[in-house]
């Protein structure tokens, strides 16, 4: 077999003119240039679009072909390779707009411990989802990208509709604003809302809201209150109604619900303190009502810059019988420990923390 000639394979990029599955090689000890050189050669069953290239010893062992599918169905996309490679990548362009840059939509670390595995899943197809997607990898962190044949994904209308985002259960402040979430995978001819008492778990429910979906490609149901009434507290559903050939979805109840806010005051807040190192010092904060978070601040007294963002420190629930105390026991002072302490609390289905008056604490030689 010593006089059989020997070959390199090659990628695409030089497989041009081949019209069956092939693969395009090189014998070794000829150019590229003369016809000798080069040289197709069929292999039955391999994966089209499968590449090899000679620089890199990568191999697009298996990829997922053309996929066709419903929107808001889950696919996989196949992309594994036959050597171990520090980076995948995922590109997308549309369809009709092949000239136009992919977009690059994922880049991560590849599965497994043999890190051959760059395939990737969407758990709902988008409209806006179809078109061209293409498998990359690269060996090195600062090598290109070595690009699989691409895959068309071709999606049809939905069988069955159904939600991205669907309403949950929220307690807000009266006359604050509020938001139930409600979207959908494909476009949506009508939006409902329905809505009954809390208090009144047998009456059913009454229609209150119904417009059209807004939003990119029609999708999107939700609603916003932008002053929440007392009135409106009870439990809410979203129903979306599709085009003709998809059925009509009706997410699960939500509940909301609206309480008084209180007013949050300081009765007991620490001054400034002047403590040697070594020494432990407790700092006051005591709210005049009840509050669900406490939370403790340090920033120094004299910031290197204009923007320094306060360090937190400690987070946790008030303490006492009545959930008031917020107060922090230092059992320890350390030269850092010197600088601007702040309490904050967040009340009852509150959002934003309220903060204390500032504590300065200063070191002093013992």
């Amino acid at each position: 077999m010593s006089g059989a000639p020997s070959y390199l394979l090659w990628g695409e990029e030089f497989n041009k003119g081949c019209t069956k599955n092939c693969i395009f090689m090189e014998r070794v000890g000829l150019g590229l240039d003369s016809p000798e050189g080069r040289e197709y050669l069929e292999v039955p069953g391999l994966i089209p679009g499968a590449s090899r290239l000679s620089g890199t010893g990568i191999e697009f062992v298996q990829l997922s072909q053309n996929i066709q599918k419903a929107i808001g169905e889950p696919v996989q996309m196949h992309c594994r390779i036959n050597k171990a490679v520090e980076e995948c990548q995922w590109t997308w362009q549309p369809i009709n707009e092949t000239i136009k840059t992919p977009e690059v939509k994922r880049r991560f670390q590849p599965a497994g411990d043999e890190r051959r595995d760059c395939s990737i899943r969407l758990k709902m197809l988008l409209q806006e989802e179809e078109g061209i997607w293409t498998c990359g990898v690269r060996l090195h962190k600062n090598s290109s990208f070595t690009e699989a044949s691409p895959t068309t994904v071709t999606l049809f209308p939905p069988i069955k509709l159904r939600f991205m985002e669907q309403p949950e259960n929220i307690r807000v402040a009266l006359g604050t604003s509020a938001l139930l979430r409600c979207v959908a995978t494909a476009a949506v001819e009508e939006c409902r809302w329905t809505w009954r008492p809390l208090t009144e778990p047998d009456k059913e429910e009454v229609l209150v809201k119904h417009f059209l979906p807004f939003g990119n490609h029609n999708r999107n149901c939700s609603v916003r209150f932008r002053s929440v009434q007392q009135t409106q507290e009870g439990l809410w559903g979203c129903t979306a109604i599709g085009h003709p050939n998809s059925s009509l979805q009706s997410t699960p109840l939500a509940k909301l619900e609206v309480y008084q806010p209180v007013e949050i005051k300081f009765i007991e807040n620490s001054q400034d303190i002047h403590i040697a190192a070594g020494g432990h010092i407790k700092l006051h904060c005591t709210t005049s009502s009840y509050v669900e978070m406490c939370r403790w601040t340090w920033e120094p007294i004299h910031p290197s810059s204009i923007n320094v963002t306060p360090t937190i420190k400690q987070e946790f629930p008030a303490t006492g019988k009545d959930g008031r105390n917020c107060s922090y026991r230092l059992e320890k002072v350390e030269t850092e420990d010197e600088g601007i302490w702040v309490c904050s609390v967040r009340g009852q289905g509150m959002e934003e923390f309220v903060q204390a008056p500032p504590t300065k604490l200063v070191l002093v030689k013992s």
